[in-house]
């Protein structure tokens, strides 16, 4: 079944080229901890993790806890992102000692904001881990096209393009868009796979892919 993009800046007409790994659910449930990695998924992260690890890492990006694929009680996790539309950057810890670190999730949820309306909301936790543990594999910074999107603004992109979701991950602040400069999207793609991604989308003409925190499932326009 043809499902429609979950992207805020995605205007192409048409049903996705692919999509895999079934269909979305309405209803699901979160486990209390992080999805472990099966062996074909660690074989896939290692793979994706070794073409990153060609590109010359910034020495931003070195800092204790990256690179780290599952979270390590008394570890630093860590949080290198920059916002497209607005400049402002976010370089500090996400996690310490297992627990999510009160000031950085503000700052962050301010700069997921809707960049249409202004309006922020509480994004899910579970969505800043993963950015965390992508972020550390890749060692480079995650420029984020779209984070948290309001109703109306997501009303008025589904009036744009008919692939703009109704029940957009956005609107639940649990899906981000992003792109890292000289990662290939397909690269990032397997890369938020292997480390439990829900929905996982790419796109022809764009260098972002889309990672939710909802039901496991891919795309592709």
């Amino acid at each position: 079944m043809p499902t429609t993009c979950d992207c805020s800046f995605c205007h192409r007409e048409g049903p996705p080229v692919a999509y895999a790994e079934g269909d979305a659910v309405e209803t699901f449930t979160f486990r209390d901890e992080p999805p472990r990695l099966s062996r074909r998924g660690l074989l896939c992260l290692a793979g994706a993790a070794s073409v990153a690890a060609a590109l010359p890492a910034p020495a931003l990006a070195q800092r204790p806890g990256a690179g780290s694929p599952q979270a390590v009680r008394g570890a630093v996790r860590r949080l290198i992102m920059v916002n497209t539309h607005t400049g402002e950057s976010f370089d500090g810890p996400v996690t310490m000692n297992g627990r999510f670190v009160p000031m950085s999730l503000g700052r962050l949820n301010t700069m997921m904001r809707d960049n249409w309306s202004g309006h922020t909301a509480r994004i899910d936790l579970r969505l800043y881990d993963l950015l965390a543990r992508i972020q550390g594999v890749v060692r480079r910074p995650l420029h984020l096209v779209s984070g948290y999107r309001s109703h109306s603004t997501n009303e008025y992109l589904r009036s744009q393009s008919p692939n703009v979701a109704e029940n957009s991950f956005h609107m639940r602040g649990m899906a981000a868009d992003f792109y890292v400069d000289g990662a290939r999207p397909s690269g990032l793609a397997r890369i938020a796979r292997a480390l439990g991604a829900g929905g996982v989308g790419m796109y022809q003409t764009s260098p972002y892919i889309h990672v939710d925190t909802g039901p496991r499932r891919s795309w592709y326009y």
